[in-house]
């Protein structure tokens, strides 16, 4: 069996701080991602109800 692992840094410690910091950048990705879900989900909801949302009915959009 032969295992290849890709890292960016040869020093393991760097490498370490680099992974650190794409989680960090992973994590708010996925919580922007779940902001604009949830914004979506309350438009969606509200042309549902005919409430009107930034001036415009978006029930008879």
């Amino acid at each position: 069996m032969v295992t290849h692992e890709e890292t960016i840094c040869p020093d393991h410690e760097c490498q370490k701080i680099v992974d650190e910091k794409f989680k960090e950048i992973r994590d708010r990705r996925e919580l922007a991602e779940e902001r604009k879900r949830y914004i979506v989900l309350a438009r969606s909801a509200k042309s549902k109800t005919g409430i009107k949302f930034e001036g415009k009915n978006l029930a008879s959009s």
